[in-house]
């Protein structure tokens, strides 16, 4: 998790309460938690001032009853929120969305489930709860497809991970030029575009770039062992290139 900063203890108009710069985290079981440099403060529903987990949020420190502390969000400084994914279920007769990572809620009601079906895997945005007794809701803002559907995993791990799913125009161009086979054959390079030659990737892989060849001698076999030469077709400083880093490839 990232930790928010600069950090630390400022004192309010109030005096005596103190403010913190930090990160809002949410568990499993629902509870959140302004936390800071391994600090960590409970927050109740009704405090959260319309924040998000994983939002950078400014906190005002009050005490409670039962002498903890606790926290009241006072400005959400910074939006961090990127989508969850996750596969919409039939739970207690009603649409809901699990979300497939392990830190937070196990299940959210669903705002405008219509159109959806059991089996659909999305991608949801958390809405903040406004009252303590109101379940927390998600509302979809992407539909990736079904299980059984090539790319949907793909798409998940963009979204989660704050990546558009679209490529800018620069990026494509590059792309399909880089598709087209090169006239010749460039310098340092063996033509081997007459040999039978079979991929090994699976079907449903994301880029087929190994590959293997047997070719009958005099004297045996040859087998060939070929991987794609990415770097051939992806110069660096390129569009392409800078996309890809961008990306985290």
């Amino acid at each position: 998790m990232r930790r928010p900063g600069p950090v630390g203890r400022s004192r309010s108009a109030r005096g005596s309460r103190a403010r913190w710069i930090a990160e809002l985290e949410a568990t499993r079981e629902g509870r959140h938690y302004a936390v800071r440099e391994g600090e960590r403060v409970f927050i109740d529903r009704e405090d959260l001032g319309g924040a998000l987990p994983g939002d950078r949020v400014e906190v005002e420190l009050v005490p409670h009853p039962r002498g903890h502390e606790r926290a009241r969000v006072l400005k959400v400084l910074e939006r961090r929120v990127h989508p969850l994914t996750g596969m919409v279920v039939r739970r207690h007769g009603q649409l809901e969305f699990r979300p497939y990572r392990s830190d937070t809620a196990d299940h959210f009601l669903l705002e405008a489930p219509e159109g959806l079906s059991p089996g659909d895997q999305v991608a949801v945005l958390r809405m903040p709860a406004v009252r303590r007794q109101d379940g927390e809701r998600v509302r979809v803002v992407e539909r990736l497809g079904r299980a059984d559907e090539p790319r949907w995993d793909s798409q998940m791990v963009a979204l989660e991970a704050g990546l558009p799913l679209v490529f800018p125009d620069e990026v494509l161009d590059e792309a399909r030029e880089a598709a087209v086979p090169p006239e010749g054959v460039p310098a340092g390079r063996v033509d081997l575009r007459d040999l039978l030659t079979v991929t090994i990737d699976p079907p449903d892989a994301r880029d087929h770039d190994d590959a293997l060849s047997l070719a009958h001698l005099d004297d045996g076999f040859e087998l060939g062992i070929h991987i794609a030469d990415v770097s051939q077709y992806v110069r660096t400083g390129t569009a392409l290139d800078d996309e890809a880093l961008e990306r985290g490839n």
